[in-house]
């Protein structure tokens, strides 16, 4: 009981001390039929709790009255308090304390009204929490200057930042590209240079040894590049094309693997007359035709290299839009980079075979030519392409005009005898070298915003240096060194091949149900 009695004093002190508490009560029920209880001012302009003690207070275990606190009508249903809760005249009769309660009343009828002021216009406090889940919330002083958290700041950021993204690459494709190439082979090259006795030093013929009067000691042939094929090359290829005001920008760039063969003889057997078959370099002497030849008899390994890349920049634009067929003017730059190398390793050991004074040396002989051609230039052409449905065709003929500055470089080693020092030699020089291009597709349209393309391209140089080409096969009579150089041999040179391509094509309106741009 002294329990009880204790709550009940204490609830009473707070309701009669914090009027404050009012502007939080929620009231429920229906007004009474005499209207709305809250309504009748007193000289405060406040408003008058109509409840009123019905009776003693009992105070006994199960015997509160519900009826005697709740006023005529049913301002609170029966049963809202619980038994011994608030006994009769908890409520002090008379009216509310100005402020205590909104002008006009708080509960409409089957409804509920937070009082003006109890919450901000926007909801709640930065910080507070919602329900009973954690917040984003940060301490005091971790804030950004308008109250947001900076997770809240990050996730703003973060989406700018994609609408940003997203209207800049709108109506733009990306092009990725597989290709399958195939570089024109070197041809049938001579690895040395003309004899003046021997009119085709590729078949066989006779080798002599350095003694007067010579003797002949075999037979010998002097190799060529003509088992060298420089197929089925893999490569790739990156568009991004991007709408502007004249029609479209797009740059590009593309790369091939390095494309290799060679050519692997010796020992080779003896001939029909029981004698040792030699592969050889023929050579000029000091610079003039001879009949000299370097021999070998062991081993002859021959590797030729080849690799390309380029890249450009071009603006395709708008041109005419006929029903059928489409055509664009264009206009850019292009840059073409042509990097080809050969070497040829072979070895000799039967040197007492052509001078018998002299004991057999393994002998190492090395031959290389690199050369480096760099195309650059303004870049004219078309497209012409058809549309129907999904499907489309067209073709991309271009010229590019500009110079070809290009470096080459030749390496021998050991290549007259053992004691033959090693020779590098370098020229760089440049000449006019138009590249033709010409490149046939069919695309279809796949998914909404995605392409499938398959193509022919082919490109073709016009003054590029080559290696095979590229080199003068030449020796110091007086001194018997190597005076292996490069030499000045343009020639053409067609790279041609397939391609498949992924297109993927930025919607031009995130909103449009069709995002297609055609």
């Amino acid at each position: 009981m002294a329990v009880r009695m204790t709550t009940l004093v204490l609830f009473g002190l707070c309701l009669a001390g914090a009027p404050a508490l009012g502007q939080g009560m929620h009231h429920y029920g229906p007004s009474p039929a005499g209207g709305n209880p809250w309504s009748a001012p007193d000289a405060r302009g406040g408003g008058v709790m109509p409840f009123a003690p019905a009776g003693p207070p009992s105070l006994g275990p199960g015997s509160f009255d519900p009826t005697a606190v709740t006023p005529a009508g049913g301002m609170m249903p029966p049963g809202m308090m619980p038994p011994g809760m608030m006994p009769p005249g908890m409520m002090p009769p008379g009216p509310m304390p100005p402020g205590m309660m909104p002008p006009g009343g708080i509960v409409p009828t089957g409804g509920m009204m937070m009082p003006p002021g109890a919450m901000p216009p926007h909801g709640l406090p930065p910080g507070a929490p919602v329900g009973n889940g954690p917040t984003d919330a940060c301490p005091t002083g971790q804030c950004q200057s308008d109250g947001r958290s900076w997770a809240d700041a990050a996730r703003d950021m973060d989406d700018r930042m994609y609408d940003m993204l997203r209207w800049q690459f709108q109506g733009s494709h990306v092009r990725l590209e597989w290709l399958n190439y195939e570089i024109e082979d070197p041809g049938t090259v001579l690895l040395g240079e003309q004899p003046t006795t021997v009119p085709d030093p590729t078949s066989p013929f006779l080798a002599f040894d350095l003694q007067n009067p010579a003797n002949v000691v075999g037979t010998a042939t002097v190799p060529t590049t003509g088992s060298i094929l420089l197929r089925d090359i893999s490569g790739s290829r990156l568009v991004y094309s991007t709408p502007v005001a004249a029609g479209d920008f797009e740059i590009s760039g593309w790369v091939t693997e390095q494309a290799s063969d060679q050519f692997i003889q010796l020992p080779l057997p003896l001939n029909e007359f029981g004698q040792p078959q030699f592969l050889a370099t023929s050579t000029l002497v000091n610079g003039a035709p001879a009949n000299n030849f370097q021999f070998y008899d062991t081993t002859y390994n021959l590797e030729y290299t080849s690799e390309l890349w380029g890249a450009g920049a071009k603006l395709l634009l708008e041109g005419t839009q006929p029903n059928i067929v489409r055509l664009r003017p264009s206009v850019g730059w292009r840059y073409f980079s042509v990097q080809e190398s050969f070497s040829q390793n072979a070895t000799f050991v039967q040197t007492s075979l052509f001078t018998p004074s002299l004991p057999n040396t393994l002998q190492h002989s090395q031959i290389r030519s690199q050369v480096y051609n760099n195309v650059m230039g303004l870049e004219l052409g078309f497209q012409a392409e058809a549309q129907w449905w999904i499907f489309a065709v067209g073709v991309e003929p271009a010229i590019t005009l500009g110079p070809n500055f290009y470096k080459a470089r030749t390496v021998s080693n050991n290549f007259v005898s053992v004691t033959d020092p090693e020779r590098i030699v370098e020229t760089t020089r440049s000449t006019f070298s138009p590249v033709l291009e010409l490149g046939a597709y069919a695309r279809v349209r796949v998914m909404e915003n995605v392409e499938l393309r398959a193509g022919y391209d082919m490109m073709y140089f016009t003054r590029v240096q080559r290696p095979a080409r590229g080199i003068i096969y030449d020796i110091d009579g007086a001194t018997n060194t190597s005076l292996v150089r490069p030499d000045r041999d343009l020639q053409t040179m067609a790279v041609d091949g397939l391609s498949l391509s992924l297109v993927v094509h930025f919607p031009v309106c995130c909103d449009s149900s069709d995002g297609w741009r055609r």
